[in-house]
Order: C-alpha cells, then sequence, then structure tokens
C-alpha cells in the first residue's frame, strides 16, 4: 500500500496525501537536517486540475441499531469514511491477517435461535475492559485514530 503511494507521488509534492496519516512534527523529528533540501516553490509544481472528492457525502451515518452484523458495518465505513482513511483501516497492518482471524471468530459465534421468545428488547450492551460499551465490537486504538473523526 505505501509503496504504491511513494511511487504514485515520486517527484510530486505529496503533503496532501502525507499529512492526514502522519501526525504532526513527524518529518522534523525523524528527518536528518542533511535530508532537508529547503523551501519548496509551489509555482513548481504540476496542476492537478481534477477535484479530489475525499469523502462521500450521505446523509450522515445510520444509527448502530439498525446494523446487524460486520458486513453491514464495513459497508457503512466506506460511505462515511474518506477513501484514504478507509484505505488505513481496511489494510489491517498491511497482510489483512488479524482482520481475517477477527472475522472468523466473530462468524465462528453462533446462536441458537429461540423461537416465541421476545426478541422487542434485545440489549447489545456488555462490558470491555469494565467500561460498559453499547456494542460488543471493539475497534483498537490506532496511530491514525483522527481520520475517523
Amino acid at each position: 500500500m505505501y509503496t504504491m503511494s511513494i511511487l504514485r507521488l515520486a517527484g510530486q509534492n505529496a503533503t496532501e496525501d502525507y499529512d492526514p496519516v502522519h501526525p504532526p512534527g513527524t518529518l522534523e523529528q525523524h528527518l536528518p537536517p542533511e535530508a532537508n533540501l529547503g523551501p519548496l516553490d509551489p509555482d513548481t509544481l504540476p496542476r492537478d486540475e481534477a477535484p479530489k472528492a475525499e469523502k462521500l457525502q450521505g446523509a450522515g451515518p445510520p444509527d448502530l441499531d439498525t446494523l446487524l452484523n460486520l458486513d453491514e458495518i464495513e459497508r457503512v465505513a466506506t460511505k462515511q469514511l474518506s477513501r484514504k482513511a478507509w484505505a488505513y483501516y481496511y489494510s489491517a497492518g498491511d497482510d489483512l491477517i488479524s482482520k481475517r482471524l477477527n472475522n472468523e471468530a466473530y462468524r465462528s459465534i453462533l446462536l441458537r435461535p429461540r423461537i416465541f421468545i421476545d426478541c422487542e428488547k434485545c440489549d447489545p450492551t456488555t462490558t470491555i475492559l469494565g467500561c460498559s460499551v453499547g456494542s460488543p465490537i471493539f475497534v483498537s486504538p490506532a496511530a491514525m485514530a483522527r481520520l475517523a473523526q
């Protein structure tokens, strides 16, 4: 994923792609002074005439209560997050191993259907690490959590 971005942006100003996924000060903190080639003259950059529609505009996210499984949550996320944010979260550490294992574990939970049981007032709330949550699904802290806000 990162290699393709680097190749696609080679020789161009990559600020628009870099800033949303890196914390402020990353370059200043990690780039050695000898690698800083000086200020960039914006007039020398090629012009990109195509507008970038980063975020798909919808009517806002639906209530979590209306989403019945992880596939529906992913479908909503693809419409609510910018393409960059979705690519970051969906990459799941680039190899998708943890994502695949988590999906398999979640799908392995089978519920025994009960017939004639009142399901009008189901309560999916639970606790995770002692904190009350409205759904038994948890997104662990991510370095770029601000992308989804």
